[in-house]
């Protein structure tokens, strides 16, 4: 009887829980982003997606107003930003000749306007004659230039079309084309898992159904030394660096023909934070210098456009924080049919060794399987034979 009442007494807990949590919150769409979600009633919180601080009245997501004032969205922060910068006069400087042009370019400067989801954003243009460039590489217009077409400059490119900006939007990137380049990267052909924040970000984007269809669908991870599952039933995928890019790329091409431009093969570097000048270097050793309405750095942690911006601009900082990882990574070449590409496989707990599938060359129906083998410190080894001696020793499921 007394453990009848105990059972009582925990199921009452579970459903007053429960009321509880659908009493206090509601779920909502963020009148920035739009993307739904669910917020406390009783007091301000952050949307997940673009950060806008919100409060819940009348049952609907608003704008916390503090004061009778709304606090500053990130885009407001870096228009106010934009707008002061555009304002100071930048020292005198001479402009760097092209050398493949031949050319001088001379230019003024003025201020702009573009209009965004949260207000104008005012910027400085550069005008005047570009070098020598060919009918096929300028743009008319405003252009936005992306530097780095990684996860986040695709995306940005994505969601610049898909919002029908009129001007140009031209992606730089020193990699070769995600189409052409090989599939497997020993360096970054890594099993990527995205879910979260990372799947409401596509779901934005309209790219859900892209990468149902070439991504291997994310089910969950599964724990072997602990016999334990971890199962994800949201929207996920697993896959490379190099399958994100190339499904939001086509993204890009086939939906939105002629929006973006993709240059690859090419260095960029800003030379002028004020004017939006940069320094465009190909393979080959031409060099051009080109002014855009707006550069967008989506060049990595080690950006080179931030740190000239930084050193240029009086103001602007950016700061970020490394965290030390080591690693090795097998690729399974074997016995994989045991294995399902649509679970992550925790194979070892010390040292953590966490096996995972990206598109093979027959894309997400031809698997190919990596062991990522992580270690406090640097480790290497002296050849072949030895790594195999360590992964057995420690983590034999590897092998």
């Amino acid at each position: 009887m007394f453990k009848f009442g105990i059972f009582l007494l925990a199921i009452a807990a579970i459903f007053g829980l429960q009321w509880y949590f659908e009493a206090t919150t509601t779920e909502g769409q963020c009148p920035g982003c739009g993307v739904l979600q669910r917020g406390s009633n009783t007091e301000p919180f952050n949307c997940g997606m673009c950060g806008l601080e919100l409060e819940v009245k009348d049952g609907q997501f608003v704008r916390y107003m503090k004061s009778g004032q709304a606090p500053q969205t990130p885009f407001e922060q870096i228009r106010d930003f934009a707008k002061q910068a555009a304002e100071t006069k930048p020292p005198p400087k001479a402009s760097p000749k092209a050398s493949s042009a031949g050319k001088k370019k001379s230019s003024s400067s003025e201020v702009v306007d573009v209009e965004g989801p949260e207000g104008s954003l005012s910027y400085c243009r550069s005008t005047g004659e570009d070098m020598a460039a060919s009918e096929e590489s300028a743009v008319q217009g405003r252009c936005i230039c992306i530097l780095g077409a990684g996860p986040a400059g695709l995306g940005l490119a994505l969601g610049i079309a898909r919002r029908g900006f009129s001007g140009g939007v031209v992606v730089y990137d020193q990699a070769e084309d995600h189409e052409t380049a090989p599939r497997y990267n020993p360096d970054r052909s890594y099993t990527i898992d995205i879910t979260g924040h990372g799947a409401r970000a596509l779901d934005y984007l309209g790219v859900v159904h892209r990468f149902d269809e070439q991504l291997i669908k994310f089910r969950g991870i599964r724990i072997l030394p602990l016999g334990k599952e971890e199962p994800w039933t949201g929207p996920g995928w697993t896959g490379s660096r190099g399958d994100i890019c190339r499904a939001l790329m086509r993204e890009c091409r086939e939906k939105y023909p002629g929006k973006v431009k993709f240059v690859f093969g090419t260095t960029a570097e800003v030379q002028d934070a004020y004017t939006g000048t940069v320094v465009l270097k190909d393979s080959v050793g031409g060099v051009l210098e080109k002014s855009f309405d707006l550069v967008v750095a989506c060049d990595g942690a080690g950006s080179t456009a931030r740190t000239k911006v930084m050193a240029d601009v009086p103001g602007f900082k950016s700061e970020k924080t490394s965290l030390t990882n080591f690693c090795t990574m097998v690729h399974f070449d074997q016995n994989t049919e045991e294995l399902d590409p649509s679970w992550l496989y925790v194979l070892n707990i010390d040292p953590p060794a966490v096996a995972g599938a990206i598109n093979g060359d027959g894309g997400p129906r031809d698997p190919k399987w990596f062991c990522q083998i992580g270690f406090r410190c640097k480790n290497e080894f002296k050849d072949v034979p030895d790594a195999i001696r360590y992964i057995k020793k420690t983590a034999p499921k590897v092998l």
